[in-house]
């Protein structure tokens, strides 16, 4: 069966714990709250799409282990079609070490599993992708198979939206297949030695990407919302204001709105004012893809 939206990305496994500070090389300190939970950004971006009510399909690998089993049931009922995800035995599955630090994280992956996402999985799950309308992926899965996922949607007149985290150069050939390239300002300095600080910057920022040929760029500022261009002209929409809590799956929470209200036909604006309301809901609440909220909860006027 075909769905709307196709995923692929990493699945893991988030052991996560708070802690009063950053913790320096040789450092012991107390931490508290831990939990396991289950993560990934190709994995939170489809809980997510899930959540909001879209049609979405996931591509990945998880390990045979108990890690596996579990991520793989909250997906599943959270309304991802699981059937493209591979098992891979005797390997583990992906972990992020996720250390939160008054409401903000830093964060250590181990790809396990996720380095058998290769070129040959995207092949046999070419026509999944195909039948689709909207692809999106990140970089916490091998380089090359999200080239080749991008090269079979672009062939096929699929969308593709793209999430370049962890940050890593991007080649001509990949930014030519790009329609839909989501940056936070990290990411964006990373890729475009442009530092967004105001509205010049972000413009010229937005300018680089789209001279690479990126059709709509989006750059988005944390508690600030985001900014991208319509028509040329430089907009801003801002988030409600709320008290962070963990700022682990904002980012996959806005991706994943985006997505669903793309492929409803909704106009960008009203796409990212939705997303930013269900990232701001989700950084009030601890976790990963249990803190993304429902369709139901989110209460967004399209008429702003």
């Amino acid at each position: 069966m075909s769905s709307d939206i196709v995923v692929v990305g990493s699945i893991n496994v988030d052991l996560v714990i708070n802690a009063p500070k950053v913790i320096k090389m040789g450092e012991t300190i107390h931490g508290e709250g831990f939990f396991t939970g289950s993560g990934g950004k190709g994995a939170n971006q489809a809980c997510a799409i899930g959540k909001l009510g879209g049609s979405i399909s996931m591509i990945g690998c998880v390990g045979d282990d108990s890690y596996g089993k579990m991520c793989l049931e909250n997906m599943g009922k959270n309304g991802v079609d699981l059937s493209h995800v591979e098992i891979i035995k005797d390997v583990n599955t992906g972990v992020a070490l996720i250390v939160l630090v008054k409401g903000d994280n830093c964060i250590i992956l181990e790809q396990g599993a996720n380095k058998y996402i290769t070129t040959d999985i995207i092949e046999k799950k070419q026509e999944i992708i195909k039948n689709s309308k909207l692809l999106i992926s990140q970089f916490e899965t091998p380089y090359d198979s999200v080239c080749r996922a991008f090269d079979i949607a672009k062939n096929n007149g699929v969308t593709t939206m793209l999430n370049p985290a962890p940050s890593r150069s991007i080649d001509d050939n990949l930014y030519k297949l790009i329609d839909i390239l989501v940056v936070n300002e990290h990411e964006c300095f990373d890729l475009t030695g442009i530092e967004v600080i105001d509205d010049e910057s972000a413009q010229k920022a937005l300018a680089c990407f789209i001279e690479k040929g990126i059709k709509m760029p989006i750059i988005t500022l944390g508690s600030e919302g985001a900014v991208f261009l319509d028509e040329g002209k430089l907009y801003q929409r801002r988030p409600p204001k709320v008290e962070a809590v963990d700022t682990t799956s904002a980012g996959d929470a806005f991706i994943g709105a985006l997505a669903v209200l793309w492929v409803e036909g909704k106009k960008m604006q009203d796409a990212i004012g939705y997303a930013n309301k269900v990232a701001s809901i989700t950084v009030s609440r601890k976790g990963a893809q249990i803190s993304i909220p429902d369709k139901d909860e989110v209460k967004y006027d399209f008429s702003n």
